[in-house]
């Protein structure tokens, strides 16, 4: 069966990049969507993930004929609901076009006066506050803080390109903003967000419309950029002190000198949520093991007690993430693992769990890019966009519980800054409710 998952995952790839690509060059969809970054973490979560499990399938446990059978059953039905919801459900569209129309407004004098507030929300991560719970909330919304702050910096560096202020300040809370992801205590995730900001704020405001093989190609080559940081900072980012500034500043110092470094190439790209995966089939499906027991929606109930403290409840339900490794003493110690959506779907019932998430997932996906269609100049929404990106990268590889909270935290803190805006300066726009053009 091993070859049978080199193709299939060879063959997820391409669909997932023709999936991306096709209807944008046929000017059907946007190309700097929900669905394209969540297409384009499946392609890599998924497949890359698989391909690499062909290289030493036993890893963690012998897997039968079935395991792959239901891996391969497992992918097919999450991925053609998740089509078929986001192609053909019509209800987030007509959403969409009722809510969330009104905004306040979005001048540059606005934009300029909120984004000191942007990076000051970063504090609440760099100088956390020392009470349970609110010290949590406050850290997980502000750091991405400084993801809105280098979006705002780029739409008025936008409407006045030549303007020497925006590109000094630009430059600044750009770098301020990648440090800060460098120490945000979450991987790579945040750093993604960051240099997010620039193709989605170019693409949205500027580009939308240009000449698509162009756009596809220029993407590609900010993409690949993107990847080389990423890849140096997987090779830098491991025994530091969190929170600190300073160790961002020695950090960066040492990036160029692993930019192009194999190993670390290797241990992002696609990881080994395949594996786990397969583990989660294993013990959840096939061979059923003794003491682990299905767990339905086991997700949503995570993500519903997520706020409470663990220190105010000592049996608060884990992430599938860390009791997986954990429990099957396949681990090294202390590490949390991406078991992937499918194996999440194994272990919270099966096929049938696979399609009610896929069902979510496809209709807030597209309720997401209605709106970006709807309102493309909107610099909250871009920073929705660009804050949650490395979230929704990640989220086919999971947890897909935890990844979900920093998804809802990055949407809160674009919320948060309307709010504020709206209390000082009013609302000020109002967006239509009419049918978007599919941007080409």
């Amino acid at each position: 069966m091993i070859w049978l998952l080199y193709i299939f995952c060879w063959a997820f790839i391409a669909v997932m990049l023709l999936m991306i690509t096709v209807p944008y060059l046929r000017r059907q969809r946007d190309l700097l969507t929900t669905w394209s970054l969540f297409l384009l973490g499946s392609a890599c979560f998924i497949g890359l993930s698989g391909i690499g499990t062909t290289k030493w399938p036993n890893r963690l446990v012998e897997h039968s004929r079935a395991d792959y059978l239901w891996f391969f059953s497992g992918v097919i039905t999450f991925y053609f609901t998740l089509w078929l919801t986001y192609n053909y459900f019509k209800w987030p569209r007509r959403l969409a076009a009722r809510r969330l129309r009104k905004w306040p407004k979005m001048s540059s004098p606005v934009l300029f006066v909120l984004m000191p507030l942007c990076l000051l929300m970063s504090l609440g991560l760099l100088a956390p506050v020392q009470i349970q719970g609110l010290g949590q909330i406050v850290a997980n919304v502000g750091k991405y803080g400084t993801v809105y702050g280098t979006v705002f910096m780029l739409v008025l560096w936008i409407r006045q390109p030549l303007n020497p202020l925006y590109i000094c300040l630009l430059a600044g809370v750009a770098f301020y903003s990648f440090g800060v992801s460098m120490v945000s205590g979450s991987g790579r995730r945040e750093m993604v967000g960051v240099l997010a900001t620039f193709p989605t704020a170019l693409y949205w405001l500027k580009y939308r419309y240009s000449n698509r093989g162009k756009t596809l190609g220029v993407v590609f080559v900010l993409g690949l950029a993107s990847v080389v940081l990423l890849n140096a900072y997987s090779s830098v980012r491991h025994n530091r002190d969190l929170r600190s500034l300073a160790t961002a500043v020695a950090m960066l110092q040492r990036l160029p000198e692993h930019m192009m470094d194999a190993s670390g190439m290797t241990q992002m790209l696609g990881q080994d949520a395949v594996d786990a995966s397969m583990l989660a089939i294993n013990v959840y499906r096939t061979e059923k093991w003794d003491g682990f027991d299905v767990k339905p929606f086991h997700t949503i109930t995570y993500i519903l007690v997520n706020p409470i403290p663990r220190v105010f409840w000592e049996d608060k339900p884990e992430a599938l993430g860390t009791t997986l490794p954990r429990d099957t003493r396949k681990w090294s110690g202390g590490e949390n693992w991406g078991p992937g959506i499918i194996g999440h779907g194994f272990h919270e019932g099966g096929l049938h769990i696979l399609v009610i998430y896929a069902v979510i997932v496809g209709t807030v996906l597209r309720f997401c890019d209605e709106l970006l269609a709807r309102q493309p100049n909107n610099p909250y929404l871009l920073g929705m966009l660009a804050a949650s990106s490395g979230q929704i990268v990640a989220w086919p590889r999971g947890d897909i519980a935890v990844f979900t909270m920093q998804i809802v935290s990055a949407v809160l803190a674009g919320f948060f800054l309307a709010a504020i805006a709206r209390i000082f300066f009013g609302r000020g726009v109002a967006y239509s409710h009419e049918n978007p053009q599919a941007g080409g």
